[in-house]
Formats: C-alpha cells, structure tokens, sequence
C-alpha cells in the first residue's frame, strides 16, 4: 500500500475543530512519515504559526519520524517557534550490522546528527533501541552502547528487547498443526 500523505490544509482544519471543540494544549503527532521531508515540517511549522497569531491557538506540539528523516536547523528552529518541543524516532541501533539486518535505511551517524541538533537548538529529543536482532552479537552490542555512551545520556531513550519464536516465525498457526 502506498502512503498518501494528507494535505497540511486537512490537517489544520482538524486541528481547528478538535481545539476549538476541547482547547487540548498539547498536539502528539505520531505518524512516522509526517515530517520525514523538511519542506512538509516547515510548511506544517508555517500552517501553526499563522493559525496561532489568526485563530489563538495556545498548543505545544510534538512529533515522531523516520530515523532516514533529515532536517537543518532553519526548519528545526522553526519549528520549535512553532511551539514544537520534542521529537523522536526508533533509533532501532547504532550498528550497522544490525540495522542492515532490521532493512534500516539509517545510518548511525544521522542520528548523532539528528540529536546534536536538537541539542542545540534545544528540544528535546527521544528514541529507542531494539535488541534481540538476529545479527546481534557481541560486537554489534558494544557498537550501540558505545553510541548510546557517547550521544543519548541526556535524552530520553527506551531499551526493548525482541525475541522473535517459533511460532512467530511459522505462517501455519500452531493450531493447525495438531
């Protein structure tokens, strides 16, 4: 299936209805393809700033994307004018090995680049690492923990650990088995 993005107009008609049905402070925007494309980001940041300063809309705001998502600081900056406070993504790993292993795009250094900047523009930043990864091994640890040790003490981080089965694994049911 084909991710068809809505247009910001759309969605800031929703916004508008929902606030001025139940003046919410605080706007969660979990779709992970949302500002994967700074143009979208700064086109949404510039949406909000207007409704804002026209509508009064008093909304603090936060998002989620895609570890591949790249952003400058002009588009960052301008969305925390925005009213944006955090961000974040799956992080996933910092092993290459692993994240070729995951069919991650990614690349370690884009996140230490995504965190460095929200570091300096100050907003605050979060994500997760997933353990478990078939790939994983010894060395695959120490390279996201070394990473972790070097760009993730002051943010918010979430450790998950994946233990795919057997049964997991099978597209036959166990049930169907017997």
């Amino acid at each position: 299936m084909k991710y068809r993005a809505r247009t910001i107009e759309n969605i800031m008609a929703e916004i508008g209805h929902f606030y001025s049905k139940y003046q919410f402070n605080i706007l969660f925007l979990l779709d992970e393809l949302f500002a994967i494309n700074k143009d979208r980001l700064r086109q949404f940041s510039e949406a909000l700033l207007k409704a804002k300063e026209e509508n009064g809309l008093d909304i603090s705001w936060t998002f989620q994307t895609h570890a591949s998502a790249s952003f400058d600081d002009e588009t960052l900056a301008l969305a925390k004018q925005a009213g944006c406070y955090f961000f974040g993504y799956g992080m996933e790993s910092a092993s290459p090995t692993v994240l070729a292993s995951m069919n991650k795009r990614s690349k370690p250094a884009q996140i230490a680049n995504a965190i460095q900047t929200a570091d300096k523009l100050r907003i605050g930043f979060g994500g997760n690492f997933i353990f478990g990864d078939p790939a994983e091994n010894s060395t695959t640890l120490t390279e996201t923990f070394s990473f972790f040790r070097q760009y993730c003490t002051n943010i918010h981080v979430d450790l998950f650990s994946i233990r795919p089965t057997q049964a997991a694994a099978s597209s036959t049911p166990a049930s169907a088995k017997d």
